[in-house]
C-alpha cells in the first residue's frame, strides 16, 4: 500500500489564518448514517495535491454550506490521520476562525468516496473534504490548535506526540504536489484572539465526549436522501456491505417525505353504539307468525251469569255476541348487491359489520313500529282527565286498567322530556301510599313516539306482536353475470289490540284540574 509523507509546516513559524487537528482517528468507533464504523490505519487515501482536499464549514450536503479553506500539510499518527488547513482571508472563513475560537464548529468530520466497508470497518476511502462541525462522527476528531495571525498559534489540546517518519502514501493518478515559493509575502493579518483552552498530560483527551453525527458525501449537495437511497441504506445494514459513499451529517428521512414506505395501521369499525336490544316489543304477548294472514274473534258481549232460586226455577241466561278480528302481516326488507370480492378476499370484518348493521336497523325499526301501535291504540280507550304529575298519571292509568281488566299493567310509555318532570317531585309530593297504588319507576320505558305530558299504560295480555320465526331473515345468492353476490333480509310481522280495555292513556301537567272518576266509553 502506498503511504503517505508528513509534511506539517515547522513548527518555529507558524503560518496565520491555520487550522490544525485529528481529522480520522484509527480503531475508534464513529457512528455514520450506514450504522458504526471503525477505520484501519492507512486506511485513507489522500490526494498528491493537498489543495484538493478543502476545508468547509459544514458538510456539502447542508443548505448553506462554505468552503473556508484547503488542506496544506497531513501526518499519520498512530492515534489517526491529522492535517492543518489554510484559511481563506474572506468573510466566510473569518466567521469559520471564530467559529472555532468560541467552541462553536470546533470539530472535524471527514467526507469520503470510493469507500469500502466490510463488518463495520473501513478498508478503504478517498477524502476529498474535512468540515468545521459542532458534533462530529468521531468523538476525537476535534481541532487542536489554531492560529489568526502570525503570532503564536492556539492550543486547543496539548498533545505530545511525535512526528514519525512515513513513507508516501498518495494516490498514484493525482499530479505532483506543487512546490512552496519561498519569496512569497506574508500577510498581515488581525491580531490573534486570545482564548483559554483545555490542556492534557497524554494524548487521551479529557474532553467529554460528545454524541457523533457520522462521515459525508462530496459531489452535488443533496438536502434530502431520497427514498432508493434509503433503501439501499437499510439493505446494507442487513447485509453489512457498505454503501461506497458515506454521510458525515445524517440526512433527514421524514415520513411526509416517504409517504409510502408502510402501510397504514388498520382501525376497523368505528364504535357507533351497543347492538340495539329491543325495548318495547318484549313487553307485548309475543307470538309466531305462520300465516300472511290471520283470522279470529274477539267477544263484543261475554256470557253472564246469575243467581237461581232453584226447585225447578228456571235458570238465568243471555245472549252473547262476538266479532271477527284479522290481522295481515307487514313486511321489510332491505337488499344490497356486494362485489364479489369482499367475499374473495375474505373481507369478512367488514361483511360480519356490515350483515350486523343492517339486522341492528331492523330490530330499531321494529321496536319503532310497536311503539307506533300503542300509541294509536290507547287513543281510542277510555278517555281519563288529566292528571297533575307523571306519578300521579301513572297510579291513575293503573287503577283504570285493574278496574277494567282486574290485571295489573306491566309497562308505561313516556316521552322522554316528561321523565325529566320526576326531578321536580319531593317526597312531599310523592307520599308513600303510591307504592300501594303499584307506581313503579322501573315500568316506564322512554319513547319520543309519545305525546309530551301523556303516559301510556298497557296490560301485555291486551296487546300482541307477531312476528315469522327467525326475522330478519338472511338470503344470499350468486350474481355471476355481474361479479356480485346479491344478499338481503326479510322480516314479516303483524299487531293486534286484544282487549281495548288493556291499554289507557292519560293526560298530566304542572295544573292540578279537578278530579272525578274516570268513565269508559267505547271506541
Amino acid at each position: 500500500m502506498m503511504q503517505m509523507v508528513a509534511s506539517m509546516a515547522p513548527e518555529t513559524a507558524p503560518e496565520s489564518r491555520t487550522i490544525t487537528g485529528m481529522v480520522l482517528p484509527w480503531g475508534k468507533p464513529g457512528y455514520t448514517s450506514t450504522g458504526e464504523v471503525t477505520v484501519t490505519a492507512g486506511a485513507v487515501q489522500l490526494p498528491a495535491d493537498l489543495k484538493r482536499v478543502k476545508l468547509l464549514r459544514d458538510h456539502s450536503t447542508e443548505p448553506g454550506f462554505t468552503p473556508v479553506g484547503y488542506a496544506t500539510a497531513a501526518e499519520d499518527t498512530p492515534e489517526g490521520l491529522k492535517m492543518t488547513f489554510k484559511v481563506g482571508a474572506t468573510s466566510d472563513g473569518d466567521t469559520a476562525l471564530t467559529d472555532v475560537s468560541e467552541g462553536i464548529r470546533d470539530a472535524l468530520s471527514v467526507e469520503l468516496v470510493d469507500t469500502e466497508v466490510t463488518g463495520g470497518v473501513l478498508t478503504a476511502g478517498v477524502l476529498t473534504a474535512v468540515a468545521l462541525v459542532p458534533i462530529p462522527a468521531f468523538a476525537d476528531a476535534r481541532v487542536e490548535r489554531f492560529t489568526a495571525s502570525r503570532k503564536e498559534p492556539k492550543t486547543m489540546t496539548n498533545t505530545e506526540t511525535t512526528t514519525p517518519k512515513v513513507e508516501d502514501r498518495h494516490r498514484k493518478d493525482d499530479p505532483a504536489p506543487e512546490t512552496p515559493q519561498p519569496n512569497e509575502e506574508p500577510r498581515n493579518d488581525d491580531e490573534e484572539k486570545e482564548e483559554n483552552v483545555t490542556t492534557r498530560d497524554d494524548v487521551s483527551y479529557i474532553a467529554a465526549a460528545r454524541v457523533p453525527t457520522g462521515l459525508t458525501v462530496t459531489g452535488p449537495g443533496r438536502a434530502q436522501l431520497t427514498f432508493s437511497q434509503a433503501v439501499e441504506a437499510i439493505a446494507a445494514a442487513r447485509t453489512g456491505v457498505a454503501s461506497a459513499e458515506m454521510t458525515a451529517k445524517l440526512a433527514d428521512i421524514t415520513r411526509s417525505a416517504n409517504p409510502a414506505i408502510s402501510a397504514p395501521m388498520w382501525l376497523g369499525e368505528m364504535w357507533e353504539g351497543v347492538e340495539y336490544k329491543r325495548e318495547i316489543i318484549p313487553t307485548m304477548t309475543q307470538k309466531a307468525l305462520t300465516k300472511l294472514k290471520g283470522v279470529g274473534f274477539r267477544w263484543t258481549k261475554k256470557p253472564e251469569v246469575g243467581d237461581y232460586a232453584g226447585d225447578k226455577a228456571e235458570i238465568p241466561t243471555g245472549t252473547v255476541a262476538t266479532e271477527p278480528v284479522e290481522v295481515t302481516a307487514s313486511r321489510m326488507a332491505a337488499g344490497h348487491d356486494i362485489d364479489r370480492a369482499y367475499f374473495d378476499f375474505h373481507e369478512t370484518e367488514f361483511l360480519q359489520a356490515f350483515f350486523r348493521a343492517r339486522a341492528n336497523d331492523y330490530a330499531i325499526k321494529t321496536d319503532e313500529k310497536a311503539a307506533k301501535f300503542l300509541v294509536a291504540s290507547a287513543k281510542t280507550g277510555t278517555t281519563i282527565t288529566a292528571e297533575p304529575d307523571l306519578l300521579h298519571a301513572a297510579a291513575r292509568a293503573r287503577l283504570v286498567i285493574k278496574r277494567q281488566t282486574r290485571v295489573e299493567p306491566n309497562a308505561y310509555l313516556v316521552h322522554p322530556n316528561s321523565l325529566f318532570g320526576l326531578f321536580q317531585i319531593t317526597q312531599l309530593d310523592n307520599p308513600a301510599y303510591l307504592d300501594l297504588l303499584g307506581v313503579r319507576p322501573d315500568r316506564f320505558i322512554a319513547s319520543d313516539l309519545v305525546p309530551e305530558g301523556e303516559i301510556i299504560a298497557y296490560a301485555k295480555q291486551a296487546v300482541t306482536w307477531f312476528e315469522l320465526s327467525g326475522s330478519p331473515i338472511r338470503v344470499d345468492a350468486e350474481r355471476l353475470d355481474h361479479g356480485g353476490k346479491d344478499s338481503g333480509i326479510f322480516g314479516y310481522w303483524a299487531t293486534l289490540l286484544n282487549q281495548q280495555d288493556g291499554i289507557v292513556r292519560v293526560p298530566f301537567g304542572a295544573t292540578k284540574p279537578a278530579r272525578r272518576d274516570a268513565e269508559r266509553e267505547e271506541s
